[in-house]
């Protein structure tokens, strides 16, 4: 049976920096080294440029602290586990990267669509004067 990491959520679309942290009970200043050096994690910015993270980011983030807080695994070392893990579930569900492709693609539309809302509300406050 997998172990759990972190707290127990709500699952939802997306997750603040502040409410990943949370969940997995690391500061947020890992979580922003971590994206730099896992090219696996990387949350997307909504129009204020906050980050958001998806659920796939999410779940690459508690494998992250498994590999490098419990199984203490060195920063080089787990960026070849999960590697060589995301590869390994891509070879066993063909259809995962595509998933994962449409996941990313969802999460684009979303953020145009906030920055369109934004640009569509400015622009009817600038006609209504």
């Amino acid at each position: 049976m997998p172990r759990k990491i972190g707290k127990v959520i709500d699952k939802k679309d997306s997750y603040t920096i502040g409410e990943v942290a949370s969940i997995l009970e690391i500061p947020s200043y890992v979580l922003r080294f971590w994206e730099t050096e896992f090219a696996e994690l990387k949350p997307h910015k909504n129009v204020k440029g906050h980050r958001l993270y998806n659920n796939e980011d999410l779940e690459i983030a508690k494998i992250i602290k498994r590999l490098m807080h419990e199984e203490l695994y060195t920063l080089e070392g787990a960026k070849k586990k999960i590697k060589q893990l995301l590869q390994n579930e891509n070879d066993n569900n063909p259809r995962s990267s595509t998933q994962s492709i449409s996941t990313r693609h969802i999460q684009n539309l979303r953020t145009i669509k906030n920055k369109l809302l934004v640009i569509l509300t400015l622009l009817n406050k600038n006609s209504i004067k």
